[in-house]
């Protein structure tokens, strides 16, 4: 009776065990499914489409949503976060592609970003420093497009896009020749879309009055978008001759800098010593004769230019680079407009701003950046000192939508 006793339980105890290990092993095959799933190049892919539609399609949605409804604060910062949200979905795309070294950049970033929240005498505004978290993960994204060889592999959705943004900026700019300021302000309705988001429009400095800025508001992305893929893309040629001379419409520094970089790719040191000497040149010509030139478009930008210029001597105060980090984003200008500051002590370049942020913590942030430059193969390094002459000497090209453009190179390089 014992023996048949031990063999019934002997049998149940060999059943358990194999329907437990055949519960485990089922386990782990589903987990094995669920992690191939995620690893796989068409998720990826997905990830990726959902990434290029946010920063394009969303942002123009996005503008044209703040521009009619958002005359109420909490809706304008709704639709605003949303359309910042891309950084979650870069997040994703960069974990999923498993770009550590990109991953590690960003997150060196927000620790050295966040810092000041330890500090108890220090004033944490969780805007500012969302916005400053944004500027950061600009880099993490031209890095990863840079790094990315068929990250426009829907290459139709971009043009169509283009030719769109094309139609709206070529739309203002026939209410500007025909003098219709007040239709333009109706369909645009610029004015609204600034004081949604709380600060003044400056707009003025353009060739027939206002600067073109339909329909991103603003005049240094819209021009960095269009001169891009006028130097980078394979559009055709009456494209490209029209997207030339909507940017110039916008009256933007970025568009003679994008085109002597672009001339001189091959060349990076002759190049940045070239445009250092120019603008220094300039700047000192402008500090001598200035005040005797009249009001004019010229000593509208020219004095930009000087603000932008003497924004790098920020760099030399006591106390700019050592000491402790600020809040990431304390010194944009956005920050001076939400603590109610002059927004012209702030530094328009995104880079400096950010050097200004870091202190001497910048070392850290700058040793992932060089690290992935000298990793980046010969044919794309120009992308990079394009984006970062661009962010030096502007803080106004901070949105991914205008460098979407080195995916070309990307493709063709790759």
């Amino acid at each position: 009776m014992s023996l048949n006793s031990n063999s019934v339980c002997a049998e149940r105890g060999a059943v358990g065990n194999h329907i437990t290990n055949t519960s485990v092993a089922t386990s782990h095959k589903r987990s094995d499914i669920f992690i191939n799933i995620f690893r796989s190049t068409y998720f990826r892919g997905i990830i990726d489409k959902l990434l290029f539609y946010h920063v394009s399609f969303a942002f123009l949605l996005s503008n044209i949503l703040i521009a009619h409804f958002g005359g109420n604060q909490i809706v304008s910062l709704s639709i605003l976060l949303v359309r910042d949200s891309w950084v979650l979905t870069l997040t994703i795309a960069l974990l999923l592609r498993r770009n550590w070294q990109v991953v590690g950049f960003l997150t060196t970033a927000f620790i050295f970003g966040c810092a000041p929240a330890f500090d108890p005498e220090a004033r944490f505004v969780t805007t500012i420093f969302l916005y400053g978290l944004r500027d950061v993960f600009l880099i993490g994204f031209v890095y990863y497009i840079i790094g990315h060889n068929n990250f426009l592999s829907h290459k139709n959705a971009f043009n169509i896009f283009i030719l769109l943004v094309l139609s709206l900026a070529l739309l203002q700019l026939t209410l500007q020749l025909l003098g219709l300021d007040q239709l333009d302000e109706q369909i645009f309705r610029t004015d609204q879309y600034f004081s949604s988001k709380g600060v003044v429009s400056n707009i003025e400095g353009g060739i027939l009055g206002f600067r073109l800025t339909a329909p991103f508001y603003s005049a240094s992305l819209l021009a960095t978008l269009f001169i891009l893929v006028v130097v980078l893309t394979d559009f055709k040629w009456v494209y490209k001759w029209t997207l030339s001379l909507a940017s110039l419409f916008t009256v933007s520094k970025v568009v003679p800098l994008v085109v002597v970089a672009y001339i001189f790719r091959r060349h990076m040191i002759v190049a940045a010593m070239g445009i250092a000497i120019a603008i220094v040149s300039f700047y000192l010509y402008l500090q001598m004769y200035i005040d005797s030139f009249e009001q004019s478009i010229f000593t509208f930008h020219a004095a930009s230019m000087l603000d932008r210029v003497n924004a790098l001597s920020a760099l030399g105060d006591k106390g700019a680079i050592f000491g402790y980090p600020d809040l990431l984003g304390s010194n944009s200008i956005l920050s001076a407009v939400l603590l109610g500051l002059d927004p012209s002590s702030a530094p328009e370049s995104m880079i400096i701003a950010k050097i200004l942020d870091f202190k001497w913590t910048f070392i850290f942030v700058a040793f992932f950046v060089i690290a992935a430059y000298k990793k980046t193969s010969s044919e794309k390094k120009f992308l990079l000192f394009i984006f970062f002459a661009i962010s030096i000497l502007s803080g106004l090209s901070n949105h991914p939508i205008c460098f979407l453009p080195f995916a070309f190179v990307s493709k063709k390089a790759g």
